[in-house]
């Protein structure tokens, strides 16, 4: 990420266009309820050097999310309704919060982990 920044600085594009690296749902040891998200310990060794350099540089860190993938998965416990956005109301609670859908969950997920 450190070379690929510094071409584009070479390139003199450097405030149009930030580095920055993809994780995934594959990443979390546990994500459920949202607020106590974490990820595994191999992924958190790899992730916490790649967060200190977005930090250090003000760029965003990139997150793959699926929901439909949690669905697929455990179609016993997450509601169709849920995984598509169409839910009435709050299936999952986590404290005062209550999510209508499972990408908000997921998100809230990887910013407790």
């Amino acid at each position: 990420m450190q070379n690929i920044r510094t071409a584009v600085d070479n390139a003199s594009l450097g405030k149009k266009i930030q580095v920055s690296a993809p994780i995934n749902q594959a990443a979390f040891a546990e994500s459920y309820p949202p607020s106590k998200g974490f990820f595994t310990s191999e992924y958190q060794s790899l992730l916490d050097p790649i967060i200190g350099f977005l930090v250090k540089y003000k760029y965003p860190l990139l997150v793959k999310m699926y929901p439909y993938l949690s669905y697929i998965g455990n179609t016993q416990y997450v509601h169709l309704e849920y995984a598509l956005f169409t839910s009435p109301s709050a299936e999952v609670h986590d404290g005062e919060l209550g999510y209508q859908n499972i990408f908000y969950a997921i998100l809230d997920a990887f910013n407790s982990a």
